[in-house]
């Protein structure tokens, strides 16, 4: 069911010449009857990141990307949005214009502390705001709403650590649920991780807050899986510090594991 706040953001584009059927083309760049139930929403990754037996199609080729992507059986959208909050969640409030149902959303974060360690797979809890989107994604945009939680669909949380502990067990791969931080800057977070962590994040990334409030607001249902790319605890950070190994091991965790939950869960 489209939210009263939805209807406000599509009523704002309709006012200004915007129709709600050019929504998605115009956004995204392809036909809203392309899109599937089950959307796979990436900032930065692209399908060959996994396995070799994923198939894909490539549907639109710009500034965002989208592909047929085909596990086995089974189809769904793949989107890359590019990085940040407010391109992921354009893309996500033109999806509430189409049929999709559905989003896995998928990407790396940064562990915060000890014991989440690069190449572990989290699934959060909720993400709390730290970005400017948010703001908008209501009829007041002099709220503040930094600091509030934003949570994955109930239902969605529950299949999708139900699927990955069992995966990852299998696997023998370690994964964490935890609370995350989503923040608008790389350069200048590090100066705050001190604020940021006494706010209770365990991990941090840039896109998942307004994401899941997006989804939310347009009757999407929406999880998150993300794999660690970096601690700043252990001073392994996007910019210094991690070993080739690391890296190594990390890519393969997303190679082979993140296609074997995305099929499970879709």
């Amino acid at each position: 069911m489209i939210s009263e706040i939805y209807q406000y953001l599509i009523d704002g584009n309709i006012k200004y010449g915007t129709k709600e059927k050019d929504i998605c083309k115009s956004v995204i760049g392809c036909d809203k009857n392309i899109i599937k139930e089950n959307v796979i929403i990436a900032p930065w990754w692209e399908p060959d990141k996994y396995d070799t037996s994923v198939q894909v199609e490539m549907i639109v080729d710009g500034p965002i990307k989208v592909w047929e992507f085909s596990i086995e059986d089974k189809n769904y959208t793949y989107i890359k949005t590019g990085i940040g909050a407010s391109v992921c969640t354009d893309v996500i409030l033109a999806l509430g214009c189409t049929k999709c149902k559905n989003i896995i959303f998928v990407g790396s974060v940064g562990s915060l502390i000890e014991g989440i360690n690069i190449g572990d797979i989290v699934i959060p809890r909720f993400s709390i705001c730290g970005d400017g989107v948010c703001k908008y994604l209501s009829k007041n945009i002099d709220v503040n709403c930094f600091g509030e939680r934003n949570y994955p669909d109930g239902n969605m949380f529950t299949k999708v650590t139900d699927v990955t502990d069992k995966i990852c067990i299998a696997n023998k791969v370690k994964w964490h649920i935890a609370d995350n931080f989503s923040v608008d800057t790389i350069f200048a977070q590090f100066a705050h991780l001190d604020n940021i962590i006494s706010m209770g994040a365990q991990v941090i990334e840039m896109e998942t807050s307004a994401s899941f409030k997006a989804a939310n607001i347009s009757g999407i249902s929406i999880c998150a899986i993300f794999i660690v790319s970096d601690n700043s605890t252990l001073k392994k950070s996007l910019y210094s510090g991690r070993t080739e190994e690391e890296q190594l091991y990390r890519s393969e965790v997303r190679r082979k594991i993140i296609p074997q939950i995305i099929y499970q869960v879709f």
